[in-house]
This record gives structure tokens, sequence and C-alpha cells, in this order.
């Protein structure tokens, strides 16, 4: 049984990523330095979300840094 897409028809995560820019359109922007975006296949079948970015993902703009990154890249 395949699921219905929860994307609209079309969208890709370069133009989710460029939808979203440097969002400002709720109070969580004051908080943060870069936003975090991720990367991947992005035909995958699979995703993992992980919880909000920490300071050095923050820092850097880069999601899964520092040791808890590096077990997803095991």
């Amino acid at each position: 049984m395949e699921l219905p897409s929860l994307a609209p028809v079309g969208d890709t995560l370069v133009q989710i990523s460029q939808y979203i820019g440097d969002c400002t359109r709720c109070a969580l922007h004051k908080g943060r330095n870069k936003i975090v975006f991720g990367d991947g296949n992005p035909q995958a079948q699979l995703v993992f979300v992980g919880e909000g970015p920490g300071a050095d993902e923050d820092a850097q703009g880069f999601h899964s840094l520092g040791v808890p990154g590096s077990y997803s890249r095991r």
C-alpha cells in the first residue's frame, strides 16, 4: 500500500529551502543564528528527524554535528 505524499506535488528540497529562506515568521527565530536545513537523497523512503539543532549545529548551520551526529553517520 502506497501512502500519499505529505509534500505538495512538485515541491523539491531546494524549493522548500528557498521558501524558508531566513525565516522570521514566528518568535523562534530570535533564539537561533542559522536555519539548519537537512540534506540527503530527496527520493529517500526513510527519513530521520531529530530534535532541534544544538549549539554546534546552530553556529555552523549544519545538522548532526558533534558526538550525537557521529552515531547517525556510522
